[in-house]
């Protein structure tokens, strides 16, 4: 066991999300993939210090009067199209390549930052918020770095991540469009690509010496870390719309459930389950799933506010979920209005619910892998399947659970956890809640001619 501890200890940390310290953690977790499968949730240390001292350091050597548009210092030069310091130029690539995400000092998001004082760095999320305001943008991968990049590792596709980028990419588009009241989109070829997905097995992706085995819950982390990490949006492109496109987002649908059938097909127990059961399992898994990873992306990134109805729907795009200004392209007002009205009770039961409680436990993504596992294998209501099927859900499960308890008394030093975790398992049960009221809406406006999506009518939903 200690080998394998030590092995797990040396693994490096998986995830460049910075989500909100979780107010019941007591000291640094270790990595993903360690024993109990903790993250490391502390602020990333990144020579912020040393960036605020830059400007009065180097005001000697520089010709240029301008001010930096972000703390006020003196420029040296255009960064990024935009008069700053090297200070806040390098923050800036730094925070927007490693896509990290950050609460403010006092919680206003509204610091001055030409006020400097020694020893402490300057707010990093009321200047990344700067930046991002004063036209600061990334519009090419090859400009060169600020910083040293000797020691930059070189970039590698796994082999099996390539593979399922380029059967994303080959994958025949069906097409979407609005006709009527009616938005066409031709499934089979989505449904066909799952479920050829879904019989591969990629569960070498972690490479582990001879002898050394990882737990199924470990495996999950591993996978939805991964997973997040490429999902996660860069918090300078993000997009705030009140109009949605006909599409929905489905395009993102797409390639959404593709990667998560690599975070499946990554963990042996399911890799080995009759051929015949790994559908169903999927097509109820997926969509619970998606409920609360979205929310756990909006949350990361928009922070813990009760109040804000922002919601993240894919990988540039946010949606202000406040009904009076929502619109749909291409859809008269009267039509809008009787979609709003059967969608009001989902966005009334999708915050008050489920977005505002996990907004306020602010889960580990250790915890969005354990809820990720008792979603998958809770299999109990889906029937047809194998004895088998059902005995390795009952084995997991009872694992897992096991592996949760350790985490939560030995990394997050919670002895007495019922609360948090009974709060964890709602979660879950709210999400199924609105997946089902989903579907009964988009029945019931099917029946009374007000909205028809062939997406909602696939297999993928039934």
């Amino acid at each position: 066991m200690c080998e394998q501890q030590d092995f797990f200890d040396h693994q490096p940390v998986l995830t460049t999300l910075t989500p909100m310290k979780s107010v019941f953690q007591r000291e640094k977790e270790p990595s993903p993939v360690n024993y109990s499968g903790g993250q490391n949730y502390d602020e990333v240390d990144d020579d912020e210090g040393m960036d605020g001292d830059f400007n009065d350091k180097n005001n000697d050597n520089m010709t240029s009067n301008e001010p930096c548009l972000v703390c006020g210092g003196v420029a040296k030069g255009l960064h990024f199209q935009v008069n700053s310091c090297r200070a806040c130029a390098a923050f800036f690539r730094r925070s927007t390549k490693s896509k990290l995400v950050y609460r403010c000092q006092r919680g206003t998001g509204r610091c001055d930052l030409t006020v400097k004082v020694k020893g402490k760095p300057l707010c990093r999320y009321c200047r990344m918020k700067k930046c991002t305001s004063v036209g600061m943008r990334i519009e090419s991968e090859s400009i060169p770095s600020l910083e040293s990049t000797h020691n930059s590792p070189p970039s590698t596709i796994p082999e099996e991540t390539a593979s399922l980028q380029v059967s994303y990419k080959d994958m025949p588009r069906s097409e979407i469009r609005l006709e009527g009241k009616r938005i066409v989109y031709n499934t089979q070829p989505l449904v066909s690509l799952v479920k050829d997905s879904l019989q591969q097995n990629r569960s070498h992706l972690l490479s582990l010496p001879r002898g050394i085995t990882i737990s199924p819950m470990q495996k999950m982390n591993y996978a939805i870390s991964r997973f997040v990490n490429s999902l996660t949006p860069k918090i300078g492109d993000i997009q705030i719309v009140t109009e949605i496109g006909a599409d929905c987002g489905m395009r993102f649908q797409e390639e959404y459930i593709l990667k998560l059938i690599d975070v499946l097909t990554s963990c042996d127990y399911f890799v080995n389950l009759p051929a015949c059961d790994k559908f169903p399992l999927f097509k109820r898994f997926w969509t619970v799933f998606q409920q609360l990873e979205r929310g756990y992306q909006t949350m990361v990134v928009f922070g813990s506010e009760t109040n804000d109805y922002r919601f993240i729907i894919d990988d540039k795009k946010a949606v202000d979920m406040d009904l009076d200004k929502v619109k749909i392209t291409g859809m008269p007002a009267s039509d809008l209005n009787n979609v709003m009205k059967l969608f009001e009770p989902i966005r009334e039961r999708m915050f008050t619910h489920l977005m505002n409680p996990l907004k306020t436990i602010r889960p580990t993504i250790f915890e969005i892998a354990y809820m990720a596992q008792q979603i998958l294998w809770s299999c109990f209501e889906i029937s047809g399947l194998t004895p088998e099927t059902y005995k390795v859900a009952e084995e997991v499960l009872e694992r897992s659970s096991n592996e949760i308890h350790n985490y939560y008394v030995y990394d997050m030093r919670i002895t007495n956890y019922a609360s948090r975790h009974a709060s964890i398992l709602k979660l879950i049960a709210v999400s199924e809640f609105i997946i089902r009221s989903k579907k009964d809406m988009m029945i019931m406006a099917k029946v009374f001619d007000v909205l028809e999506n062939d997406f909602f009518d696939s297999e993928l939903f039934q």
